[in-house]
């Protein structure tokens, strides 16, 4: 289980994620669709934890992910993620 609480991400001045909250059960497919510039990667950043919220919390399995250290959430990804990057 992915959860967000609260999510917020911010470059610079420009707020991108503002005040997500979501719940993605186990087994569960969800599909993240806008314009391009929306979001949407940003979005699947934090939940991964390849991005820092401004503010929020990530848990997956009950883990809060936005609490780890770089080592620790490192080796969480190894072994928790799949991800495929287009270009």
């Amino acid at each position: 289980m992915i959860t967000a609480e609260n999510l917020k991400k911010n470059f610079g001045t420009t707020s991108v994620i503002n005040d997500i909250s979501l719940e993605i059960n186990q087994g569960e497919f969800i599909g993240i669709m806008g314009e391009s510039g929306s979001g949407k990667s940003t979005l699947l950043y934090l939940l991964s934890g390849l991005l820092t919220p401004t503010s929020g919390k990530v848990f997956v399995k009950k883990d809060e992910i936005t609490s780890m250290n770089d080592t620790r959430l490192s080796n969480f990804r190894t072994s928790n993620f799949g991800f495929i990057f287009q270009f």
